[in-house]
This record gives C-alpha cells, structure tokens and sequence, in this order.
C-alpha cells in the first residue's frame, strides 16, 4: 500500500521545463536561477521517493519546511526579477 502511494507521489514530482523555459524568455534569462533550484530539487525528492521504495524504509516527511523556505527564497527572488523589470521600464 505505501508503495502504491510513493509510486502516485513519484509520478506527480516532475519539473515543468515548458513553463520555466517561458518564464526565463519573459525574463530575459532571471528565471533561469529559479529553473535550476526547482530542478534539483525535483531530482533529490525523486532519488527519495526511489530509495523509499527500494528499501522500504519510510522516511519520514520533513519537506514542509524545506518548501516554506523554498516559498521564501522564490519570493524573493521574483520580487527582486519585478524590481528590476521595472526600473528598467522608467
């Protein structure tokens, strides 16, 4: 049962490369940083999810805080990227 859900969890942990290709042309390549960070981190939730499932040893879940801090630095992040854009249209 539990593999059943880390095979659903697995399947639904994927990068949107076609978004983030998007927002880095808008961007004028800013976005790019963001693209990368949600890359890795995409690949270590994976290699979690697989190892879990090859061993069978659950961990337990402790991404609520590695998300509030991701949250965090992507807000910052896109505020700095909205700054930028427009002290550059004045």
């Amino acid at each position: 049962m539990r593999n059943d859900i880390l095979a659903i969890e697995l399947a639904n942990t994927k990068t949107n490369h076609i978004l983030h290709l998007l927002l880095s042309i808008v961007t004028m390549g800013f976005w790019v940083i963001i693209w990368i960070l949600a890359t890795i981190d995409t690949g270590m939730k994976r290699s979690s999810l697989i190892r879990q499932m090859n061993t069978g040893e659950y961990e337990k879940d402790t991404t609520g805080t590695g998300n509030i801090i991701g949250n965090f630095i992507s807000i910052i992040i896109i505020g700095i990227v909205v700054l930028l854009l427009i002290g550059q249209n004045l």
